[in-house]
Formats: structure tokens, sequence, C-alpha cells
């Protein structure tokens, strides 16, 4: 069972219905970490089905702080996964390569799940995503080894 966050996080939530905005002040009413859903939901998932249940995110791409949620789950020893961004954010097998590193060096996560159109490109390349000479893991066949050591 895969709880997959698409956002970073669910909007935090009042009981009066008021919700902590992306600049982090309420649409109203303060609005308090202790009805925070994400967590209640990886915290009862994790119980409930040990590692049967995966957090993962939908959105990694070559930079930036991989989602926190995810990261937690994973420091704490619950399988972990992530899918990258769409093409419109990871445009090139360098950029892929690059999100691969990103997950590998940030996170515990044992998969990285990626869209069909740069899967296609990296196997144009005969699935090489960089030169040997640039990275020493540069083939789809050399993660997949490379995440399996996480099992």
């Amino acid at each position: 069972m895969v709880y997959q966050l698409i956002q970073d996080g669910l909007p935090w939530v009042n009981d009066q219905g008021d919700y902590l905005m992306a600049d982090g002040t309420s649409s109203g009413r303060p609005v308090t970490r202790s009805v925070e859903q994400v967590e209640e939901i990886i915290k009862r998932g994790s119980e409930a089905y040990g590692p049967l249940f995966v957090v993962a995110h939908n959105g990694l791409s070559s930079s930036g702080k991989p989602n926190r949620w995810v990261i937690q789950a994973g420091k704490q020893g619950q399988p972990t996964g992530f899918q990258t961004g769409n093409t419109h954010e990871l445009t090139s097998i360098i950029e892929l390569q690059s999100a691969l590193e990103n997950l590998w060096d940030n996170t515990d996560a044992h998969y990285l799940e990626a869209y069909e159109e740069i899967l296609w490109q990296a196997r144009q390349s005969q699935n090489t995503l960089v030169p040997d000479t640039v990275a020493e893991i540069n083939t789809l066949g050399e993660w997949n080894e490379r995440l399996r050591t996480r099992f």
C-alpha cells in the first residue's frame, strides 16, 4: 500500500476549516501543529501495515530538497519512494541522472518512478544517462542494482 503525497503534505486545517497558506499564514483563525493530517496518516499506516506501507512523493526533481515527510519516514525505517516530476520539469536524461543522485544522497528511498518519455529517451542512449567519465553509476541498470541494496 502506497501513501502517495502529491504536494509537501496535506494542508494544515483547524476545526473551523481555516488552513495554513503557502506563505505560512492562516486563512482565518490560527492553525496549530496538532491538526497535521500527514503525520497521523503515516503513523497509522506504519503501525497497521509495517513494511507493507510505503510513503512516497510525486515530484522529485534533479535539485532541491526531497519531500520532508518521505525523508522522515525513511529515517524511521519505513519503505519510501519517489516519482519524478513530469517531462515539463525533468526534461533530459542528464536531469534524470541528477534526480537519481538526489534520491540516493538525500533519502533512504527504495525506488524512483519516472515518466515514460524520459525513460524512452534513456533507452535511445542504451540506458546510459551520462558518460562513464561523469559519474560512477550512469545507467538505469546500475541505478536499479544500487537501489536494490536498500531492501
